[in-house]
């Protein structure tokens, strides 16, 4: 069993590209609190309930995503998307 699969150069290159964002976003994420907080004027449990909502509806639509992928077909997806 290969841990490292072998997969065309621009497979890699789009795993990683999606990989450097998620960590983009995981390290600018808590800072959408502070923001929400200390410039607007929002609860910081307010915030961080808006900070959840992102989360979760982001959860919700790679699973939404990947089922409509995996149902219908990658490019009928996304013209739908």
């Amino acid at each position: 069993m290969d841990l490292m699969p072998r997969l065309p150069r621009s497979a890699w290159v789009t795993l990683v590209s999606h990989a450097l964002s998620a960590v983009g976003t995981g390290m600018t994420m808590p800072f959408l609190i502070v923001y929400l907080h200390g410039v607007r004027g929002i609860a910081v449990g307010t915030a961080g309930l808006a900070a959840a909502t992102v989360g979760v509806g982001a959860l919700m639509t790679n699973l939404a995503g990947g089922m409509a992928i995996d149902r219908f077909g990658a490019r009928a997806a996304l013209i739908g998307g």
